[in-house]
């Protein structure tokens, strides 16, 4: 089958591809850059060129919708709307008339309140309401596209990702993510940010414990409970998108795909210590930290998903 992959020069993309391509399909990726993983063929453009999405989508079956903005900064709220809001449903326009078997759309587990959740875990089937502008940009996205499925008949498979991490960013002071984990890393972010009384805040509490030598650090929040996340390895997400894309139950529904447990910074953030030496420190701050786990269990009953990398596990393996 002629699959689509939009946003196939980023970080899922450029794993998932190999197994698409593995499992037979013809790959074609769409992204602003030029790719750098083998495809079949790609095309070149942004989710605003209606012609290069035409393009893309000439002979297409089927399209994996990855392509998104993401940033929790105010300032790119603008940005994250017209990628993330206005693309996919330019998109969604120019795949309304097509004959395609599967539209697989990528979203986020941030669509739930993974701040303040009402239960645990989180399901399918607990209330949206994202803490961020980006969580709702993808919320936006899906509703977008179940209006397709309704008026259009599109055949859509809505997926949730939980927090999706490669062992070299994690284990990495200048990866993405290394705020998450790296003091300085999180000064250099806190810095880029705007302005505010909780980033302040935030910023002179760790710039106290900072050093020249990069540390690791633990943040406690005003509870007095560290983070608890769900970190998903990169290789059991893509597995996730291969079964919404392949998998007849999948079609006209929503699942989350993660990992099985989430995982506590300070376990985390030691099995990092012991993978590269770095020192620990330890933080309290005046804010709730994200305290959450997400059910996969549908996934697991209804399309036989297996998610099978414990991230910590991998660390040390």
């Amino acid at each position: 089958m002629r699959v689509l992959v939009t946003g196939s020069n980023g970080r899922i993309g450029k794993h998932l591809i190999p197994l698409l391509q593995a499992a037979g399909h013809h790959v074609r990726g769409f992204d602003l850059t030029t790719p750098e993983s083998m495809l079949d063929d790609y095309v070149n453009g942004s989710l605003s060129d209606q012609k290069a999405l035409t393009d893309a989508l000439d002979g297409v079956y089927a399209v994996i919708h990855l392509a998104a903005l993401m940033s929790w900064d105010h300032r790119d709220n603008a940005k994250v709307f017209d990628v993330n809001v206005n693309g996919t449903f330019n998109l969604l326009e120019a795949c309304k008339d097509r004959d395609l078997t599967r539209f697989v759309f990528a979203s986020s587990g941030t669509v739930y309140p993974e701040n303040a959740p009402q239960y645990l875990p989180l399901d399918e089937e607990h209330p949206k309401n994202p803490n961020d502008f980006y969580g709702m940009s993808k919320l936006v996205g899906e509703d977008m596209v179940r209006n397709y499925g309704i008026t259009a008949g599109l055949p859509y498979t809505i997926l949730r990702f939980s927090n999706t991490q490669m062992v070299e960013e994690i284990v990495s002071p200048d990866s993405f993510f290394a705020r998450a984990f790296f003091v300085n890393a999180q000064i250099r972010h806190l810095k880029s940010l705007s302005p505010s009384d909780g980033r302040d805040r935030a910023l002179v509490a760790f710039e106290t414990i900072a050093t020249p030598n990069e540390r690791l650090y633990i943040a406690y929040g005003a509870d007095g409970r560290c983070a608890r996340r769900c970190i998903c390895d990169v290789r059991d997400l893509c597995s996730g998108i291969m079964l919404g894309l392949e998998h007849e139950q999948a079609v006209g529904d929503v699942f989350n795909i993660g990992p099985r447990e989430a995982v506590d910074t300070d376990v985390l953030v030691q099995a990092i210590a012991d993978v590269t030496g770095y020192e620990i420190v330890k933080i309290k701050l005046d804010t709730l930290l994200p305290y959450y786990e997400t059910s996969v269990k549908k996934a697991i009953d209804v399309l036989g998903f297996t998610p099978f990398y414990v991230v910590e596990e991998v660390l040390r393996s």
